[in-house]
């Protein structure tokens, strides 16, 4: 994975990650603020494709 995008139901980025991802990304926003529950979507680039779906939280 060379990019990984996380925003909120609102379409607002959480979280973002350049470079080799390698589940870095634990429910964490911006400033390692831990996220409130809720669905969050991604889009995800690798290998030159672009994946998109959504990730559940619930505490």
């Amino acid at each position: 994975v060379s990019s990984i995008k996380i925003y909120n139901r609102y379409g607002s980025e959480v979280y973002s990650f350049d470079g080799n991802y390698t589940n870095q990304w634990q429910g964490q926003g911006k400033g390692d603020k831990i996220l409130p529950d809720g669905t969050y979507y991604y889009v995800v680039i690798s290998r030159g494709k672009t994946r998109t779906g959504w990730v559940q939280i619930n505490k």
